[in-house]
C-alpha cells in the first residue's frame, strides 16, 4: 500500500495566533447574555450547514450591510434549488450525527468523535436525499475511476482497489498521530479529497470530518466559524486543495503537499473565531439598546430577526420557550415598524429598528 505525506508542522506564531483567536471566542461566549448565545447558536448552525453543503455564501451577501458585525452573516435563503435543498438536508442529518458523538465524548462514553465507520456514515447521510438524482452507492467505497473536476488540477485519485485500505489507514492515523488538532483536522480533510473514496459527496464528507476533528478543541468547545469562512472563500479554498494535490500526479498520495491546504484552513479558523467573537460582542451591545427600547423579551425576537433575516413565523420556535409568545411579540414589533413582512410573510427588520439592514 502507498504511504502518506507527513502531517506538516506549522510555526509557533501560526499556532499561537490560532489558539489566541479561539481563547478569545471562548471568553466571548462565556460572557455573552444567554439570549445572545441562543440567537448566535441558531444562526451559526444554519451557516455551518450551508457551508458544509457547498452552498455559495458570498454570492448571497452582495450589497448587504448590517450593524451586527464587520463580517456580515448571510441571511436565510428565500429559495434553494431542489439539489441544494437535498444537499442541505443530508448534511444536516450528518451534522446531527457528529453532534451526538461530540456529546457522547463529552460524557466520557467515547474516546474520539471519529470512529472507523464514521466517514462512511457521514457520506451516507450527506447523500441520503439523492441530491444528484442518481445512484451513488452512498456510504460505500467507490469501485470505479473518478477525478477532480477542475481545469487547474492535474491530479488523478488512486485506483478504486486502493481506496478502502488507504482511507482506513488515513482515518487511523488521524486518531493516533500527535499533532495540533486543527492540523490533524485539515490533513484528514485533504486525505479525503486526495483518496476520493466515494462516488459523490467527497467534499461534504471531508468538510464534515474536518469539523468533527476540530470541534472539541475549538473556542467554547464547538467550531462555529472555520467551515463558514471556508465557504465564504470558495475560490481560495479550491485553489488551496489544488496546490496541495497537484504534486501527487497520478494518484501518488505520498507526494501530496499538505502545507498549502493546512495553512489555508488554519487561517480560516483564525478568521472564523475572530468573526464569531465580533458577532457576539456586537450583538451584546445592540441587545442592551433593544432592551432599553422594547424590553428584554421583545428585544430577543428583534435581535434574532436582525441576525437571520427572511424569518418565517414558524422559525421563531428556534428561540425556544413558548412559540406563541414569540409570535405575539413579533406582531407587536410589526405594528410599530420595528419588524416588517415581505410578500411571503417572512420577517425582516423594519425602518424603526436600529438594526435595520441596508443595501449599499
Amino acid at each position: 500500500m502507498r504511504g502518506f505525506p507527513p502531517v506538516p508542522p506549522l510555526t509557533d506564531e501560526e499556532l499561537d495566533a490560532h489558539q489566541l483567536s479561539h481563547d478569545a471566542l471562548d471568553r466571548a461566549l462565556g460572557s455573552s447574555d444567554p439570549r445572545v448565545r441562543r440567537a448566535f447558536a441558531r444562526v451559526q448552525h444554519r451557516l455551518l450547514i450551508e457551508a458544509l453543503s457547498g452552498i455559495d455564501v458570498a454570492a448571497h451577501l452582495s450589497g448587504l450591510t448590517t450593524p451586527l458585525a464587520s463580517s456580515t452573516a448571510s441571511p436565510r435563503r428565500r429559495f434553494l434549488s431542489t439539489e441544494l435543498d437535498a444537499r442541505r438536508r443530508g448534511v444536516a442529518a450528518a451534522l446531527n450525527h457528529i453532534d451526538t458523538r461530540l456529546t457522547m465524548r463529552t460524557l466520557g462514553r467515547l474516546d474520539h468523535v471519529i470512529a472507523d465507520e464514521t466517514p462512511f456514515v457521514l457520506n451516507a447521510f450527506a447523500e441520503s436525499h439523492d441530491p444528484s438524482g442518481r445512484e451513488t452507492n452512498a456510504g460505500s467505497v467507490r469501485v470505479g475511476p473518478v477525478g477532480f473536476r477542475d481545469a487547474d488540477s492535474t491530479f488523478v485519485p488512486p485506483d478504486s482497489i486502493e481506496c478502502g485500505p488507504l482511507f482506513a489507514e488515513a482515518i487511523h492515523l488521524a486518531r493516533t498521530v500527535p499533532a495540533p488538532p486543527i492540523i490533524i483536522a485539515a490533513w484528514t480533510a485533504l486525505m479525503t479529497f486526495s483518496i476520493h473514496p466515494f462516488i459523490d459527496g467527497n467534499g461534504r464528507t471531508a468538510r464534515l470530518l474536518l469539523h468533527a476533528h476540530h470541534c472539541p478543541h475549538a473556542g467554547g468547545g464547538y467550531d462555529w466559524g472555520t467551515i463558514e469562512v471556508l465557504g465564504r472563500s470558495r475560490t481560495d479554498y479550491v485553489q488551496a486543495i489544488i496546490r496541495s494535490v497537484n504534486p501527487a500526479g497520478d494518484g501518488q498520495i505520498e507526494l501530496v503537499d499538505p502545507v498549502p491546504f493546512v495553512r489555508f484552513v488554519v487561517d480560516c479558523s483564525i478568521v472564523g473565531a475572530r468573526t464569531c467573537a465580533e458577532r457576539l460582542d456586537r450583538a451584546g451591545e445592540l441587545l442592551g439598546v433593544l432592551d432599553a427600547e422594547v424590553g428584554p423579551e421583545h428585544a430577543m425576537v428583534e435581535l434574532f430577526v436582525a441576525f437571520e433575516r427572511n424569518v418565517a413565523v414558524v422559525e421563531l420556535a428556534e428561540l425556544g420557550g413558548e412559540h406563541h409568545e414569540h409570535v405575539a411579540r413579533a406582531e407587536d414589533l410589526v405594528r410599530v415598524g420595528r419588524l416588517v413582512r415581505d410578500g411571503r410573510g417572512r420577517l425582516n427588520v423594519g425602518p424603526a429598528s436600529p438594526l435595520a439592514v441596508r443595501v449599499s
